[in-house]
């Protein structure tokens, strides 16, 4: 996975945080149609995160399986909504979960490192480069690499000459 791709899922993750603390407020004002439909809006963001994480994972996740029961519990709401009890209670368990999920992505859902290959053709010119790989080869999220490759002189004519390479 991408850091990319983690940043986007931790955005909706709270994006749904800010969609809970909304539909508590509804609640407060007995706003009950919008509600649920706000809660029915979560839970097809939940089913869309678990659709793109199942697309770059083949094998299932914990993240996957958390969005699941997140899902289930937008659901259970969603038709307890007239009970005064499971009003205060769903939104605190919503957020629970979405702290746990949250957790989840950040452990189990990490990007990738990046490979980088540097393919110097001459030694003098690798002053230009070094300071970048050095960079790159210190970071903890990339694969550096150096491969030298040879070049031709080019003569008159376009043909090539002499064959150089540096990387001995």
């Amino acid at each position: 996975m991408r850091k990319l791709h983690q940043k986007q899922i931790l955005d909706l993750l709270k994006t749904l945080d800010k969609a809970i603390d909304e539909i508590k407020r509804l609640l407060k004002n007995n706003q009950i149609p919008t509600a649920i439909n706000l809660l029915a809006d979560c839970q097809d963001s939940a089913a869309n995160i678990c659709g793109f994480i199942e697309e770059m994972h083949s094998e299932g996740t914990k993240t996957v399986g958390l969005l699941i029961e997140f899902s289930e519990m937008l659901y259970k709401a969603s038709t307890e909504i007239n009970n005064e009890n499971a009003k205060n209670k769903f939104a605190d368990q919503l957020k629970n979960k979405l702290h746990l999920i949250n957790n989840s992505v950040n452990n189990e859902l990490k990007p990738n490192k990046i490979e980088i290959a540097f393919f110097p053709y001459k030694a003098s010119m690798w002053d230009s480069l070094e300071s970048i790989y050095l960079a790159a080869k210190e970071d903890p999220a990339c694969d550096a690499y150096v491969v030298p490759i040879p070049y031709y002189d080019r003569l008159p004519g376009g043909v090539f000459g002499q064959m150089h390479y540096e990387g001995r």
